[in-house]
């Protein structure tokens, strides 16, 4: 038990380096001077988004990209609120170029279906992707055309912070997404995109087509940005960059309920089994690993109270790393983390994280609403 903790311990404090040094490898975008150069079909899918909606709205309408230049394609997903006229009475009267689509089932992946049906529809060559629960920085656009125009890129990620006000469940959150951000900005700090982010997304409509969309993985209801990424790095290798601007960064709203976190972890874990990405798993595997290591020494050392003071080293080791590590991408995010959340959610993510895993293998999961199997 100590021989495998201590192993587990070293991979894993391994990683975290290795992701350090790929964030401090990652060329700062330079913002371009002059008229935008790209035309953008912005697809924003929704269901039963009324409390979110006024927030994008209001970005939308602060975006400070030529008008001319992007189309916003809103698809609707058998919303049961007021998402739709919140919509209508937003737009009806702006300059901006907008569409309502209605979502139509194809597969066992809603959201895949909604971005399907308006990458058909889309009238230019790039196509973005965002969530209607997100804020849009001003230069959003202005970043992923920079991107463009100073790369031959052929998908552009970029960042996405989560925020909310001071309490344990949205530290929770905060600090778990830097750290899924640290692996991503890692993983292209060594030109090896491990994941990214459908939140703030763009690629290529033609390219979109020859990788033939989500075909192959729409039995899965999750992982439209994970597939998609995964699809592009074997037909473009080398073409898909990071946007790594603070400007580019868009921002979510946490979760307000242990529930609605808890099945949206599910949600996402329930994709891993049937990712192709041989480094994505050996690192989820060993994340993985050391969680359930901490769980299942934590019950070891109440047989053995001889380790419990090897077993809170190693504790306090994962601990002191894992902050160092928040710290270090919440550089470029600039968030403020309330310090007395960050004990108490670290003893929690242990737990959360493993019954996730073990969760989103054996059972079922809901989202919006809805049932999905694994």
């Amino acid at each position: 038990m100590i021989t495998i903790g201590s192993l587990i311990m070293l991979l894993y404090s391994i990683l975290l380096i290795c992701m350090v040094a790929g964030y401090f490898r990652l060329n700062k975008l330079k913002p371009e001077s002059g008229r935008a150069k790209n035309k953008f079909s912005v697809i924003i899918p929704f269901r039963n988004e009324e409390k979110s909606l006024p927030g994008l709205l209001r970005s939308i309408g602060q975006l400070n990209y030529p008008v001319d230049h992007f189309e916003l394609l809103f698809v609707d997903d058998a919303s049961e609120d007021n998402s739709v006229i919140q919509i209508k009475e937003h737009l009806k009267h702006t300059a901006f170029n907008w569409q309502l689509l209605i979502n139509r089932r194809v597969s066992q992946a809603p959201k895949k279906d909604a971005i399907t049906l308006a990458v058909s529809v889309a009238r230019f060559p790039w196509i973005v992707t965002t969530d209607a629960d997100c804020i849009l920085p001003e230069a959003w656009l202005n970043c992923i055309d920079s991107q463009i125009v100073q790369a031959n890129t052929t998908m552009v990620c970029g960042p996405v912070k989560v925020s909310g006000s001071p309490a344990l469940l949205t530290t929770f959150q905060v600090c778990e997404n830097l750290a899924l951000q640290g692996i991503t900005m890692g993983g292209f700090g060594w030109s090896r995109p491990l994941l990214s982010n459908g939140a703030n997304l763009a690629y290529r409509k033609d390219a979109f087509y020859e990788v033939k969309g989500f075909k192959g993985n729409d039995t899965i209801a999750s992982g439209d940005d994970m597939f998609l990424l995964d699809k592009f790095r074997k037909q473009y290798p080398g073409k898909i960059q990071f946007a790594n601007d603070a400007a580019a960064i868009i921002e979510t709203s946490a979760h307000t309920t242990w529930r609605s976190v808890f099945n949206q972890r599910v949600r996402w874990a329930a994709k891993t089994a049937s990712q192709k990405d041989p480094w994505l798993m050996l690192i989820s595997l060993l994340i993985f690993l050391t969680n359930l290591w901490l769980v299942i020494g934590l019950v070891w050392t109440a047989f053995n109270p001889e380790l419990l003071m090897f077993y809170v080293g190693l504790f306090l080791l994962k601990l002191t790393i894992d902050l160092v590590f928040i710290a270090i991408i919440n550089w470029f995010f600039g968030l403020r983390i309330p310090l007395q959340y960050l004990l108490p959610g670290s003893l929690l993510y242990p737990f959360i994280s493993t019954a996730v895993a073990v969760r989103s293998i054996f059972g079922k999961y809901s989202w919006k609403g809805r049932q999905f199997n694994r």
